[in-house]
């Protein structure tokens, strides 16, 4: 394959990922007005952001077909994917007037979208907003924890919820 070819290829590619609606999106919103993120690295369709102001264990990721915020703990010198805190998905077809998601459970309910940017902001964007203010901004601490190799991880408010004694708090401070 030529380098035109292959540059043209990555071209269509990248203009139909998610991480290129994302990026339009946080830039062009008034709605996505004080989200802080660092892009920190991009791969094919997929990137990786940081969260400005919340611990750099906490990562967001756009992939082939979604959203979602994870930990990475580091445990005995050893970095791993601790959990998802938030996991959207939204995957197309292209019907005659638009596109639907195949995310979605049943044909008759499925809204029909003039275009990927419609889409990926109602089934990802919007709803990761919705998370981000009523859920991470409002939390005081993460918590981790682990019950026979199983993991969890969530943002907790001190002040509200309950945290038990096995779990690892980690405070949420601005840096």
């Amino acid at each position: 394959m030529s380098r035109s070819a292959r540059r043209r290829r990555y071209s269509h590619t990248h203009r139909d990922s998610i991480d290129y609606y994302f990026d339009c999106w946080r830039t062009g919103s008034r709605l996505a007005k004080g989200l802080r993120l660092k892009k920190l690295s991009r791969r094919g369709t997929c990137a990786r952001y940081r969260l400005v102001g919340y611990p750099k264990i906490l990562n967001l990721v756009t992939s082939d077909h979604g959203l979602s915020v994870f930990v990475v703990w580091e445990s005995r010198k050893r970095k791993t994917l601790w959990d998802f805190i938030v996991s959207l998905d939204a995957g197309y077809r292209r019907v005659s007037d638009g596109l639907v998601c195949t995310c979605c459970d049943r044909d008759e309910e499925k809204v029909v979208y003039p275009d990927l940017a419609a889409l990926y902001t109602e089934h990802l964007f919007d709803p990761f907003l919705e998370w981000f203010r009523n859920r991470l901004v409002l939390s005081t601490h993460l918590c981790l924890g682990v019950i026979q190799g199983a993991t969890w991880a969530r943002p907790v408010d001190l002040g509200k919820d309950t945290v038990s004694s096995d779990e690892t708090v980690i405070r949420l401070l601005a840096e």
